[in-house]
């Protein structure tokens, strides 16, 4: 855990999610307050390993199959498209996003990203996802 802290960060920001991501896997797979040995946090690595895959698989195979759909662009959304400019997105994230809106009028669909900017982008009122999720709301 220590080495959360004495990590050199680019942000206050990126320091404290990063240190509450590692408390937050500290605490559910090294429940006691001591030091684990080597081969105890080897062990606890690969059953942390293991969980996500598992949880992955499990959203993925809960994914409804809509997507053999073609997404055409119904629109150019020269307003949405200004937006985005503040969140300093780059433009294949700006087509993905319109897409993804796009797709989401007929289809409901949550859009996840691990991109801050695109998170921050999608999240503009005037999209069509159910949520905006990012890399810590998993």
């Amino acid at each position: 855990m220590q080495f959360a802290y004495d990590h050199d960060y680019d942000s206050e920001k990126q320091q404290k999610d990063i240190i509450q991501a590692t408390k937050n896997f500290w605490n559910m797979y090294f429940p006691y307050n001591r030091q684990p040995e080597k081969m105890e946090l080897e062990t606890t690595l690969r059953e942390f390993l293991m969980d996500l895959n598992s949880r992955t698989y499990q959203k993925v195979n809960n994914i409804p199959k809509l997507f053999h759909h073609e997404i055409v662009r119904k629109k150019d959304y020269p307003q949405i498209f200004a937006k985005f400019k503040k969140f300093k997105m780059g433009k294949c994230d700006k087509k993905i996003v319109i897409d993804a809106h796009d797709f989401g009028i007929n289809h409901p669909i949550d859009f996840i990203t691990f991109d801050e900017g695109c998170k921050e982008g999608a999240s503009i009122d005037g999209l069509s996802f159910n949520n905006v999720l990012g890399r810590f709301d998993f």
